[in-house]
């Protein structure tokens, strides 16, 4: 399980057990082969979490990138949202 979950300073807010994954979205793309589209939408959310944190539409956006990443990667990870 991957967890979309910001925090300060994070630019691509995906955790594993482990802790977070990657610090540029050049690195998801190169592990996960996400496009370039998403992994750009993941650093805006990340970007804009500290300041957007616990509105509706910030949340709504999470809801849409798991979405996104969950269809994308076609089942090979499970992701959940972690507000």
């Amino acid at each position: 399980m991957i967890r979309l979950m910001g925090e300060h300073g994070v630019t691509v807010p995906l955790w594993s057990e482990g802790g977070l994954m990657f610090s540029e979205p050049e690195e998801l793309i190169a592990e996960f082969g996400v496009s370039l589209e998403l992994a750009n939408d993941l650093k805006t959310w990340g970007c804009g979490w500290e300041h957007r944190s616990g509105q509706p539409d910030h949340d709504a956006e999470a809801a849409g990138l798991v979405r996104r990443l969950n269809g994308e990667l076609d089942g090979q990870y499970r992701f959940v949202y972690r507000p």
